[in-house]
């Protein structure tokens, strides 16, 4: 069940089983694509989604995302998801979510900034007029925008390999952004997820990934329960780049 008002829209989910992690918590990648499918409900709503973009030939692509996540729900837990263009620019459009529990507590919030690709030359283009004329509301609610760059690696420590499977990706005929996240936590030690919980994220995406392609995952570590990542291709392009934060999970 959704409701779309004022170019708002919240989207009710409950927490199945097979989007929990052994801890019976839901797994980040779930949390993301519960944000995502609200997103693209929101936008075919307003009449701007990838199927509207696509009769013009080009599409929505996610640049970046910052995430804070407060508390992970359990299984069968009830979620609203409520997400928002919050304002563009030349280049971006910005959309932002907020995730609550029944009790309307936030356990999860995020903003993200969106490019249009075109199709057929597979490169970013400025936004479109007939975007732009839909006079998306500047500043709603806008969650805080960091938007720094964030650091080259130095020495990466852990390294995970990638084989791209061909269900990983999406409509637009590129891997779907929650794979990258479950490729990051993957990458992590065993003991390090079993005993910490994401608390927020920065990811960056710079190019695109298809199926079969062989990838590597790096992770260095920054402070005590922080690392920074990247993903690079077998020429050493780089797809992804992110900055994380855990917590110890039992102070959940």
């Amino acid at each position: 069940m959704r409701e779309t008002v004022n170019w708002t829209t919240t989207e009710h989910f409950q927490v199945r089983h097979s989007e929990t992690t052994p801890n019976n918590r839901i797994s980040l990648p779930a949390l993301v694509s519960l944000m995502q499918e609200a997103a693209w409900n929101n936008a075919l709503d307003l009449g701007y989604s990838v199927y509207d973009l696509m009769n013009h030939g080009v599409t929505w692509v996610l640049y970046r995302m910052e995430l804070e996540v407060f508390r992970y729900p359990g299984h069968r837990a009830r979620l609203s998801v409520t997400t928002w263009p919050s304002a563009q620019d030349r280049l971006y459009t910005y959309r932002d979510y907020r995730l609550h529990d029944e009790s309307r507590v936030l356990l999860a919030q995020a903003t993200s900034a969106w490019l249009v690709l075109d199709i057929e030359k597979r490169k970013v283009v400025p936004v479109p007029s007939f975007i732009k004329e839909a006079e998306f509301p500047q500043d709603m609610d806008r969650l805080p925008w960091d938007g720094q760059k964030l650091e080259d690696l130095r020495e990466p420590t852990l390294e995970y390999p990638i084989q791209v499977r061909w269900h990983e990706e999406d409509a637009n005929g590129h891997v779907n952004n929650a794979h990258y996240l479950e490729w990051i936590m993957e990458s992590l030690p065993l003991t390090f997820r079993q005993n910490h919980l994401l608390q927020k994220l920065v990811i960056t995406f710079k190019h695109e990934t298809h199926a079969g392609a062989t990838l590597r995952v790096l992770a260095e570590a920054r402070g005590g329960q922080g690392y920074l990542h990247q993903i690079v291709d077998e020429e050493n392009k780089e797809m992804v780049r992110a900055l994380s934060t855990f917590r110890e999970a039992r102070t959940e």
